[in-house]
């Protein structure tokens, strides 16, 4: 099928990978992109996601849980990455012995900025993540489109 980009943004459990993953998808439907699905995975307690979009002409499919300790969620992602449907495949991953996910990345893998000191620096650093996604994304389609 396709050659499938694979972004990973690698951190450790509970330091905010889903708040800059939210972020790259918040900022793409304001850049335009058209959103096809948005579905909650993982528990009910959890803020984790699974959403389709079309941005630039290319199909991004964004996954948020990355904490995959257990089966059920590791099989998920699994899953989500071996379907092959989409351009890009932007995802969280826990960086704590996931190393067969991370090796899955196509890209350097992007390390969560930690910021531990307080909720305005812990923002900053969201958002600091999502617009280092977004370039990427955009420089990587930016090639693709003058090749």
């Amino acid at each position: 099928m396709k050659n499938m980009e694979i972004i990973m943004l690698i951190g450790k459990s509970n330091k905010g990978k889903t708040a800059s993953l939210t972020f790259v998808h918040e900022i793409l439907v304001a850049y335009g992109a058209k959103t096809t699905l948005v579905k909650r995975i993982g528990s009910k307690d959890q803020r984790d996601f699974s959403s389709v979009l079309i941005y630039r002409g290319k199909k991004i499919r964004i996954f948020t849980m990355g904490d995959v300790g257990d089966k059920k969620s590791r099989e998920e992602l699994w899953e989500a990455l071996n379907e092959k449907k989409y351009d890009f495949f932007i995802c969280a991953c826990n960086d704590d012995g996931h190393s067969e996910f991370i090796k899955k990345a196509t890209q350097q893998p992007i390390e969560k900025t930690d910021a531990k000191t307080n909720a305005c620096r812990r923002l900053a650093a969201n958002w600091y993540d999502a617009s280092r996604i977004i370039e990427l994304l955009d420089k990587i389609i930016g090639k693709r489109r003058k090749a």
